[in-house]
């Protein structure tokens, strides 16, 4: 779970964690006019059973015409927002994430492969360290090296796959899950 939320925080995603997968100089492809997935739409709830602090309230929106924009909230009020596309490589889906900064975009792509399960949860797994370093900034050879790997399990980023599933009713109020507490104010 350190790796997701840190390389959705830095991507994916940062002061709670320590280490992120893999950066990438380069995506694996350019964002396509293939229309959004539907199922990716709206709010999720990524629970971590090992790290409370890393749960995270996360809405999935349209960018632009081609990408995603992910909105993180962490259960201590910390937010993070990355842009994201898909790209199937084989029969899989790969997410190209992106970290939106204030100042200027990030130069690195984290991937990290998808599936929905038949309840509609999402399953998200890093690319991690396995991948030649020569290959961060090569996009064709990376392409070629993730189609040849994609049944290797050393392939993927040691933290697991993480879980996204869909709010229960009720349990989203103002923005924020309802059992969390409400956030430390600044000024008291």
């Amino acid at each position: 779970m350190r790796h997701f939320a840190k390389c959705l925080s830095v991507v994916l995603l940062v002061t709670l964690l320590t280490g992120c997968p893999y950066d990438f100089k380069v995506p694996l492809g350019t964002p396509q006019q293939h229309g959004f997935d539907n199922r990716l739409m709206g709010d999720w709830v990524l629970d971590d059973p090992k790290r409370k602090e890393a749960s995270a309230l996360v809405s999935v929106l349209p960018f632009n015409q081609t990408e995603y924009l992910v909105q993180l909230e962490f259960i201590n009020g910390d937010r993070h927002r990355f842009r994201a596309f898909t790209v199937r490589i084989g029969d899989q889906e790969f997410w190209n994430i992106n970290l939106i900064r204030t100042h200027h975009p990030s130069p690195d792509y984290m991937l990290a492969r998808s599936r929905f399960a038949p309840d509609g949860r999402l399953f998200l797994r890093f690319v991690g360290t396995s991948i030649p370093t020569s290959l961060a900034s090569n996009a064709a050879g990376l392409r070629d090296h993730i189609q040849s790997h994609l049944t290797d399990p050393s392939f993927d980023d040691d933290d697991g796959e993480y879980v996204w599933r869909r709010p229960a009713l009720g349990e989203i109020e103002k923005g924020r899950l309802r059992s969390w507490s409400a956030p430390t104010p600044l000024i008291k």
